[in-house]
């Protein structure tokens, strides 16, 4: 009979450990409006441009998506740092009007990629001014925070105007954790073609000087 209260009290013990360090985990999610997304799938596409040039530049796009059921509400994440291609640090959301003249942060909307969370009735809204997100990087494994990222409505996202308002209304603040290994894709994108000079990092940079 003592050996059976012993054994009962260790198991309480450990079961208390393991229900503690659970607690303690991050939990793959994202929020928005109150609302948290469990992160079924995760992936990093890394769109290169202008490769081995001088200006070439890497931009990671971070892709979460919650999946449940019929539904799907997906989560872009578009990071650039035009002093490095190396993923890791603190991005600040940036501004539709900011990323004209930024050198790093996330990128609200270029030609090619975007940051946005968009849900299954295809409502989307873009991200603006206001929050941050963390990226830690060792060997394959990936920790990252989401610190209230503004999200919302470009009346006038490019400016088609030219009166420098992009007319931003924010819906709501993007945050949350995903710790892990991440898959990742390398695509490599050029317009370039005999007898031309386009080139896609030059139309973007023209969509951040207009």
């Amino acid at each position: 009979m003592k050996k059976l209260f012993y054994l009962l009290i260790v198991s309480l013990v450990v079961l208390t450990m393991y229900s503690c360090k659970k607690d303690s985990d991050p939990v793959n999610h994202f929020s928005f409006q109150g609302k948290e997304y469990p992160i079924n799938e995760a992936v990093i596409v890394e769109l290169v441009f202008s490769e081995g040039n001088a200006d070439e530049l890497v931009v990671p796009v971070l892709s979460f998506t919650n999946i449940s059921g019929q539904d799907t509400t997906g989560l872009l994440l578009s990071v650039f740092d035009e002093e490095s291609n190396i993923l890791g640090g603190n991005y600040s959301s940036l501004g539709q009007d900011e990323f004209e003249s930024a050198s790093r942060g996330i990128a609200p909307f270029a030609l090619i990629f975007l940051s946005a969370i968009t849900f299954q009735d295809e409502t989307t809204y873009f991200t603006g001014h206001g929050g941050s997100l963390d990226v830690s990087v060792s060997g394959d494994n990936y920790t990252i925070k989401m610190n209230s990222i503004s999200a919302g409505e470009y009346g006038d996202l490019l400016d088609f105007d030219e009166d420098g308002n992009f007319e931003y209304s924010e819906a709501g603040k993007i945050a949350g954790v995903y710790e892990g290994t991440i898959n990742k894709q390398i695509t490599v994108l050029s317009m370039d073609m005999q007898n031309s000079d386009i080139d896609i990092n030059k139309l973007i940079k023209s969509i951040k000087n207009k």
